[in-house]
């Protein structure tokens, strides 16, 4: 879904649209830091979660990232990256 503001896109979502399986589990959940750059929690990760839903630019730029947690049928975590730091995460359904 595209939302547009005054004739420019200001955000999309997506579901579905990537099939690949991003995991991280609790231990690296765990270390997350607020404040940390997507770069940095890709390093400590191996990957760069599954954007899905982006808005926004510069400062006020909004990505949020999903990942699955292995070995679970339904858990996952949620990532929000606010102008390009970590500003909010959650995660459900560790062991």
């Amino acid at each position: 879904m595209f939302t547009f503001q005054g004739g420019k896109l200001s955000s999309k979502i997506q579901n579905g649209l990537d099939t690949t399986v991003y995991q991280m589990t609790q231990q690296q959940y765990n270390q997350l830091q607020f404040g940390w750059t997507r770069d940095q929690v890709t390093s400590l990760v191996g990957s760069a979660g599954n954007a899905i839903s982006e808005g926004g630019t510069g400062d006020f730029a909004v990505i949020s990232v999903q990942y699955r947690v292995p070995g679970t049928l339904f858990g996952s975590v949620g990532l929000v990256f606010i102008g390009g730091k970590l500003g909010g995460k959650g995660g459900v359904g560790f062991k």
